[in-house]
């Protein structure tokens, strides 16, 4: 069953936002309401109490979309000078902006409109449930530890001695090998595969068809006879990789991205790196905190980036 529509008063917007509401000039919308058009900016009019006087605050929105595309009951954002010019035609029901922007329709001032717009899409996020609970197609073994809220998808297997925190959840055909360590309110994909030992934090999101700890590039070299021409020919001595992955909190990887274990030492990345989809860490990278990796970016074996960068 697909999601139930959304829908959030724009009070209730401020608030969670942390944002104030300014009325724009009352307009007939397509919600069924007022809607702000005209006279008041970002810059005057009403706020707060006043606003709901007006009855702004009671207009309900029903998503989010560009200040071209919006409709009388979207909001919209304003982050860029480049896009101000749309400003003036748009018919979105509010804007989120800051202060100092003349906005013409009702506007959710903010100090960073950008952070507040992508707090905004995760009201309205449309994302089916994973599952309700544990799926009794899901797989898994003795010894399991699965904490409170914990919902586990159809075709998932959980091998031995694999703890997994609150409220995380866990799609169809994840396998989590023995030994695997999943903080709270966790997100993994369909088809990732969490290869054995390795550590995730807190909050952390993993999209599908991700592999975490799988063997890193480690061959041994050398000569021995034997070749069809009588002269020596190279050989590759596997080195097993007896590191793991350790990921820390708040940590966001895309998808088919791959993180290879630790030779020796473990590959770590640090807590708030965002990595794009498509990326390979190769074997005793680490990762500062902070930092963001685009989409397919090869990272070389026991390279060091550090904090904050992109």
């Amino acid at each position: 069953m697909p999601p139930a529509k959304r829908e959030y008063s724009l009070q209730d917007i401020a608030t969670r936002l942390g944002a104030e509401l300014r009325c724009g000039a009352l307009r007939e919308s397509g919600n069924g309401g007022a809607s702000g058009k005209g006279g008041a900016s970002g810059k005057g009019g009403a706020s707060g109490e006043a606003g709901d006087a007006q009855g702004c605050g009671t207009q309900m929105a029903t998503g989010v979309a560009s200040l071209a595309t919006a409709n009388a009951s979207q909001i919209a954002f304003l982050a860029n000078p480049r896009y101000r010019a749309q400003l003036a035609a748009t018919n979105a029901l509010a804007v989120i902006a800051s202060a100092s922007e003349d906005v013409p329709v009702h506007c959710l001032v903010h100090s960073d409109p950008y952070r507040a717009y992508a707090e905004l899409t995760r009201l309205f996020e449309q994302r089916p449930a994973v599952a309700d609970g544990i799926d009794p197609a899901a797989h898994i073994a003795e010894g399991v530890n699965i904490g409170e809220g914990a919902s586990i998808a159809a075709g998932a297997v959980l091998h031995e001695g694999v703890e997994i925190g609150r409220n995380a959840e866990i799609c169809a055909q994840v396998v989590i090998e023995p030994g695997v360590r999943i903080g709270d309110n966790a997100f993994i994909g369909s088809h990732v595969t969490l290869c054995h030992g390795i550590v995730l934090g807190d909050n952390v999101r993993i999209q599908a068809g991700t592999v975490i700890g799988a063997e890193g590039f480690g061959y041994a070299p050398y000569r021995e006879a034997g070749g069809d021409s009588g002269s020596d020919v190279t050989r590759w001595q596997r080195i097993a990789q007896l590191g793991r992955v350790v990921i820390g909190d708040r940590v966001e990887i895309g998808a088919n991205t791959s993180f290879d274990r630790g030779a020796l030492d473990d590959t770590v990345i640090e807590s708030d790196v965002i990595i794009d989809n498509q990326v390979q860490v190769a074997h005793n990278v680490r990762i500062g905190s902070g930092t963001a990796i685009a989409g397919c970016v090869g990272i070389a074996g026991s390279a060091i980036i550090g904090r904050n960068c992109s």
